[in-house]
């Protein structure tokens, strides 16, 4: 399914927030949510980004959209920089792009109905010629989620949170885009709910030639529907690769740390119980040389002098680490 042509390309992408002690004074400093990231996603191709809260992957997807601005950087998608449209230019991008929210409530009009929120992106692009026209794609999308006509005339209250998050899957679809964020669309749903979703996606995915940014933190999710993975930690990527290939034999500590303290259902992996020390630091007050030192059981001098570069230590596996354990 991958074609190894290049939907997108992030270069060193950046998003600080100013930080004000109170609102009319001068800024103190800044939150560094995102702070030069960079990588390229193949058409097709289902990218995972995992690390802790506070890490920066919702920033940096949301930044991708332009749903905020970044501080700096390039966003190119199908070989146009997007982060220079001017505001009147964004929203021609989102019929390429797309994203699915992790709560699908608050991501749903509680005063539509159904066959509206899923029939306005079609009228705003102008995909349907006729009202007729309109309601056979509103049910060909219920159809390809799982979900039958009747769904046209319910409101989101009266839905479980399953039956939401495929409305919401539909609504993105209706535009047929390219690439979609998915935004940890699975934490908010019952453990039942999860698997089929995460199927759906997945089949989707393969059906229609999707390209996806998938945000997690369950790295049995990652592992599942990912070719590839990024961990990020306060702001930057510390280790990318082949999603078998880091889950097998991770090389940076904080991967090491985040895959020892998720259960994973596979017998193979085998780890020694570590634990994370302590909570990740404010992204306002980064530590001085590898971000992740205070926190790393490995962590030598050179660590905390000297914040080490991602290189690549195999073709396409890098790492951000003195030490590469």
């Amino acid at each position: 399914m991958l074609d190894n042509a290049v939907l997108l390309k992030v270069r060193d992408l950046k998003k600080f927030y100013p930080v004000r002690r109170h609102s009319f004074l001068k800024e103190r400093g800044y939150t560094k949510a995102v702070d030069g990231v960079s990588f390229e996603l193949n058409r097709g191709e289902a990218l995972g980004l995992v690390g802790e809260s506070g890490s920066g992957k919702t920033n940096l997807g949301l930044c991708i959209l332009r749903l905020r601005e970044p501080t700096s950087g390039e966003v190119v998608f199908k070989n146009q920089d997007i982060t220079k449209l001017k505001p009147n230019e964004i929203p021609g991008i989102y019929k390429d792009m797309q994203i699915i929210f992790q709560d699908p409530y608050s991501s749903l009009n509680p005063r539509m109905r159904v066959g509206e929120m899923i029939g306005e992106p079609l009228v705003i692009y102008k995909l349907v010629k006729s009202r007729i026209e309109k309601e056979a794609k509103i049910k060909m999308l219920l159809k390809e989620v799982g979900l039958n006509d009747a769904f046209i005339e319910k409101y989101p209250h009266e839905l479980s949170e399953g039956q939401r998050q495929r409305i919401v899957i539909a609504r993105a679809l209706s535009v047929s885009p390219t690439f979609i964020v998915c935004d940890e669309p699975t934490s908010a749903l019952d453990v039942s709910v999860q698997a089929q979703i995460i199927n759906l996606l997945e089949d989707l995915r393969n059906q229609l030639s999707l390209t996806y940014l998938f945000i997690s933190h369950d790295l049995s999710v990652i592992k599942h529907i990912c070719n590839r993975m990024a961990v990020m930690y306060l702001g930057k990527i510390i280790e990318f690769g082949e999603t078998e290939k880091v889950c097998s034999s991770a090389k940076h500590p904080y991967t090491r740390l985040l895959i020892s303290s998720i259960l994973i259902p596979d017998p193979t992996l085998k780890y020694e119980h570590l634990s994370l020390n302590d909570e990740i630091p404010s992204s306002i007050d980064v530590p001085a040389g590898c971000r992740f030192h205070s926190r790393c059981p490995y962590a030598e001098e050179v660590c905390q002098n000297s914040e080490p570069v991602l290189t690549e230590i195999e073709r396409g596996w890098f790492v951000a680490c003195h030490l590469l354990i």
